[in-house]
């Protein structure tokens, strides 16, 4: 029985899908500007649409103006469901990309730029805007992305075929112990049992890999992420992971972990953000109920320490 919902769980998890929508947003401003008439201000046109779970704000460490909305969906389907909606448009018009479609070329493996122009409405609507992954780990890492956070995107050649599971076993197994040089004193507190609670692996999904087959290319790119939280557990700070970032020999010892999976993978990037998870939004009149509901236990309270020092006397 418990196998059975294990597996459950894992189908569920596999079917959810998380999507990065990368914007621009000026320094000071802490969330998008949406349309009036929204009842949640941090949200705006997601907050009614169906599926959508979780919502979470990420900015480019080395970048800060490169903003990232980042959505958990209970289904591809929901997400699909979202990028035919008159929502999308709404939405994607709230996270303007202008203000760096110059520098398209810097923007790395993960971003690609709108196959249809540059930041009108119709174009920015394109699934280009959006990244999807599709998690592959069973411990429910994509419920809690907040704080710093590390992205190591590997690509591998894709030519519409299934990829082999022999190339992504070796990359899993490459990874599953490697700890960048300068915190091996890490290894104590992460052993194999604990690796899963700070790193996971998840696949962009397939769809831009097949659209850049069908444009006539000769084969596209696989992109397979590996995710690192630096929240403090066991010694994974953000602190160590700024340290980490200026030193040329944890970047090298990254270099020589990925030139042991190279083949199959052809290049390699990787991406710091700070992520923070958008405020839950109570409806005046469920926050009524609320306080109603604390002074029922205030009073019931009340009575029953009454009874109690009564009892005493």
């Amino acid at each position: 029985m418990a196998r059975v919902r294990e597996t459950k769980s894992k189908l569920r998890q596999q079917n959810k899908r998380t999507s990065w929508t990368r914007f621009y947003l000026p320094r000071g401003q802490d969330w998008p500007t949406w349309p009036a008439g929204h009842s949640d201000a941090h949200i705006g046109p997601l907050a009614a649409v169906p599926g959508r779970q979780k919502v979470w704000l990420g900015r480019k460490v080395d970048d800060p103006e490169q903003a990232a909305l980042i959505i958990l969906w209970e289904s591809a389907e929901a997400l699909q469901a979202f990028q035919n909606s008159p929502a999308c448009g709404e939405f994607l018009q709230g996270l303007p990309e202008n203000h760096f479609q110059g520098s398209l070329d810097s923007r790395g493996l993960l971003w690609s730029p709108s196959t249809d122009g540059a930041g009108d409405a119709s174009s920015s609507r394109t699934p280009a805007r959006f990244v999807s992954f599709q998690w592959n780990s069973g411990y429910q890492f994509e419920e809690d992305l907040q704080g710093r956070m590390t992205i190591t995107i590997l690509a591998i050649p894709y030519t519409g075929d299934t990829i082999p599971n022999s190339w992504s076993s070796t990359i899993y197994n490459t990874f599953s112990q490697f700890l960048p040089r300068g915190c091996e004193d890490l290894r104590v507190q992460w052993p194999d049992s604990r690796m899963h609670f700070w790193t996971a692996w998840a696949w962009v999904d397939t769809e831009l890999s097949q659209q850049q087959v069908a444009a006539g290319k000769e084969s596209g790119q696989a992109l397979l992420c590996e995710f690192r939280r630096w929240n403090g557990y066991h010694g994974a700070t953000p602190e160590l992971e700024e340290t980490l970032a200026k030193s040329p020999q944890a970047r090298e010892s990254w270099a020589q972990t990925v030139a042991k999976v190279t083949p199959p993978v052809t290049a390699w990037d990787q991406e710091r953000w700070d992520i923070r998870l958008a405020p839950q939004f109570i409806k005046p009149e469920q926050e009524e109920e609320e306080q109603e509901d604390e002074e029922e236990v205030d009073e019931e309270y009340e009575r029953n320490m009454k009874e109690f020092l009564e009892q005493l006397d």
